[in-house]
């Protein structure tokens, strides 16, 4: 009897885990922040691209796990990456309301300081998961990029700025992580060896 219970008991845990697990998006974002350089008074447009991970968990619709990664060239045209996880002062927030999704990421440490509004449309998506288990998935989010101190891909850097930034449904990533039941920080360790590949070194941004 006590091993019939025992039996249960691990099912019905086993149950509330699957029921709990969630699946991965990923976006490619592209961004240009028209900057002034603060050292020289003079403006410029700084380019970023990235890509953004999230775990979301299917019976909340809330992101449970997340990470970036940011790249670009430096003030000196290096080729840099960025990693962000989103801990200390950084943060991200996924709110689904009606047929809309609004993205709001923001890191606010003293010498790397920015905050980015996007809204999307949600769409239903095949995310790895199979036809008959599509997910919200927006195709895209347009919104707003401004910082104010530092910028994004090199602590030298002294200047402040806003632009446009959006985030691109990326397919190919989204469906790998999720047949792969991969975790968010897989997929962006796999972008970063990508890059490296390419020669991009990491920011000393601490």
């Amino acid at each position: 009897m006590k091993k019939l219970i025992a039996l249960l008991v691990v099912l019905a845990l086993l149950t509330i885990c699957s029921a709990s697990q969630g699946y991965i998006l990923v976006y490619k974002m592209t961004s240009t922040v028209k900057c002034v350089y603060e050292d020289v008074n003079t403006v410029g447009n700084v380019k970023i691209k990235g890509v953004l991970a999230v775990d979301i968990d299917d019976s909340s619709q809330t992101a449970v796990d997340m990470q970036m990664v940011l790249y670009g060239k430096n003030v000196d045209a290096n080729l840099i990456y960025y990693v962000e996880d989103f801990s200390g002062n950084a943060d991200l927030a996924w709110v689904e309301e009606g047929a809309y999704l609004t993205l709001y990421l923001t890191n606010h440490r003293e010498q790397f300081y920015y905050d980015v509004w996007l809204t999307g449309k949600i769409k239903q998506k095949n995310v790895g998961l199979g036809d008959d288990d599509l997910k919200n998935a927006p195709s895209s989010l347009k919104g707003s990029w401004a910082s104010t101190s530092g910028l994004l891909l090199d602590d030298s850097q002294s200047m402040f700025g806003s632009g446009k930034v959006s985030l691109t449904f990326d397919k190919t990533r989204t469906i790998n992580a999720n047949t792969l039941s991969s975790e968010v920080a897989e997929v962006i360790t796999a972008v970063v060896n990508e890059l490296i590949d390419k020669q991009y070194e990491q920011s000393e941004i601490p």
